[in-house]
């Protein structure tokens, strides 16, 4: 099987050729994971895949860098182009569980790229689900703690999935915000549907559980590992059920490519500052803007720290935001304290808005002051970036 290194992302999509039946009873339905079992066993090792748009799931699997997921997470399959471009700002958020947008969340990973299998044509054919997997690679730790083995079996008739030992599969629902769901435990063995794509008509899925993990036990007294990860809920000939694509010797040099990458770049940080005191007129609506270059970076933004002070004599007057060389801003500062003199920010990460994003260039600190009677001074402003 032939391989393919994608650093780009076109955008990730929920799985469209995951469709349940409905009024079908499920041997095995989707139920949501139990606040207390989400950092232990499997689950410390799943999370969500996002970008601002849609949702997915992956696992981390044999290097605290690397996760597996599903290549129709990553591409999508009703436009799937070779040449697709990589989208900035997708991550992975390990043990996500809560109703709020992962993109809010502290533990949110930037990804830089995957490798996945270069025969995937991105449809819902028997051989693309056989090819419907990726290794996504990270710069830093995506792990929370330690994650579980993998196991890879060259054929499906002796794969741990095809037993009857326990299985759970693990991702998030579309149907459950940013909860993650799970199925199982349950014993029904998976069927070969085509290659080392595995069906069972008896346990469910749901759109969102797309590259999520499938677990099992390769003996009843083991621990589980991950076998593989869900690619489709609707696998063969229109039956009910969910698919996995079974992990064998070919995902395991997509894994051994995808740590190979996460290990090629290190990471160079570089501060910069502004310390001439700049004016901000009273009562404008115009921005005051301090440029500060950054150059010699890497390309890709993996953490922003803020630093400034303002003296002013209202705070609740000004608005403050940090634009970056790529046009993306964050505010840092709006209108808060009303009655309380000068504004101090010191070591503020402000990483979650431009990680993936280009380091090299102008970065902006506009502000202003929108009130009468109070002014005051920029008196400093601090960046210090990291990229890889």
């Amino acid at each position: 099987m032939r391989f393919r290194s994608r650093f780009a992302m076109k955008r990730f999509v929920p799985m469209v050729w995951l469709v349940l039946l409905q009024g079908f009873a499920f041997a095995q339905s989707v139920q949501r994971v139990p606040d207390g079992e989400v950092s232990t066993g499997v689950y410390r090792c799943s999370g969500i895949l996002w970008n601002g748009m849609a949702q997915g799931s992956a696992t981390v699997v044999r290097h605290p860098r690397i996760a597996a997921s599903a290549a129709h997470v990553v591409f999508d399959d009703s436009a799937f182009s070779p040449s697709s471009s990589w989208m900035s700002g997708n991550f992975f958020v390990p043990g996500h569980h809560s109703g709020d947008n992962p993109a809010d969340s502290a533990s949110a990973k930037a990804l830089r790229g995957f490798w996945n299998f270069s025969s995937y044509g991105g449809t819902a054919s028997n051989a693309d689900f056989h090819a419907d997997v990726v290794m996504h690679y990270a710069y830093e730790s995506l792990a929370q703690g330690e994650f579980v083995g993998w196991v890879a079996k060259s054929s499906n008739t002796t794969h741990p999935l095809n037993l009857s030992y326990p299985k759970i599969l693990v991702g998030y629902a579309s149907t459950d915000s940013f909860f993650m769901n799970r199925t199982g435990p349950f014993s029904s063995r998976f069927r070969r549907s085509f290659g080392m794509h595995l069906w069972n008509q008896n346990v469910a899925v749901i759109s969102g559980m797309s590259g999520g993990g499938a677990f099992a036990r390769t003996s009843p007294s083991r621990e589980y590992a991950l076998g593989g990860v869900i690619v489709s809920g609707n696998p063969k000939d229109g039956a009910p059920g969910s698919g996995v694509r079974a992990f064998d010797s070919n995902t395991n040099r997509l894994m051994s490519y995808a740590i190979q990458s996460a290990a090629r770049t290190t990471a160079t940080t570089v501060t910069v500052s502004q310390s001439s005191p700049v004016q901000i007129p009273d009562n404008s609506r115009t921005w005051t803007t301090v440029t500060l270059p950054v150059s010699g970076l890497p390309t890709s933004i993996e953490e922003v720290v803020v630093s400034l002070s303002i003296d002013h004599t209202w705070i609740g007057d000004l608005e403050v935001v940090l634009r970056s060389p790529s046009r993306r801003t964050l505010t840092l500062f709006q209108r808060q304290g009303e009655g309380r003199e000068d504004l101090q920010l010191s070591g503020v990460v402000a990483s979650a808005s431009f990680r993936g994003t280009a380091a090299n260039g102008d970065w902006e600190l506009l502000v202003r002051d929108l009130e009468e009677l109070d002014s005051g001074t920029l008196d400093s402003f601090e960046l210090k970036i990291t990229a890889r």
